[in-house]
């Protein structure tokens, strides 16, 4: 059985996710802060999500190109296995928070996402996330 394939309007080719990301992003339109939205992952092996984050911002995104982030060992080690998929996965750029994700498109457009650390208690992670979208209730 050959493996399935998930188009995301033309964009990225990856796998359906087999679980929904746990992003929460700033409404278009919506007054700019200092991140676009925000992302709790599962597990501290983030590029084990990443094909699932990158699929659920296509639509404010386009194609991803690149992936900034504070890489813990773990992810780095990982990523080293994952299949090649055409999209650069590097260190932070300068000034870019611990905590911050980048990611950038094909057209230099770039979505900064909180990270939200795995293990925060569910209530905490929500509150955070809402409050990096700039929701007026938390």
């Amino acid at each position: 059985m050959g493996s399935r394939l998930h188009e995301t309007n033309g964009r990225q080719p990856f796998e359906p996710a087999t679980r929904t990301s746990r992003i929460l992003l700033r409404a278009r339109g919506a007054p700019s802060g200092l991140v676009d939205g925000a992302w709790w992952p599962r597990t501290t092996n983030l590029t084990l999500e990443l094909h699932d984050v990158i699929s659920a911002v296509a639509t404010h995104l386009g194609r991803t190109v690149r992936v900034s982030f504070a890489w813990n060992p773990r992810s780095v080690t990982q990523r080293g296995l994952d299949r090649h998929d055409g999209v650069l996965v590097c260190g932070p750029v300068d000034g870019q928070p611990q905590n911050v994700m980048y990611l950038f498109g094909a057209d230099g457009s770039r979505l900064a996402l909180l990270v939200v650390p795995p293990d925060t208690e569910a209530d905490c992670a929500y509150a955070a996330m809402r409050l990096a979208v700039g929701a007026s209730e938390v």
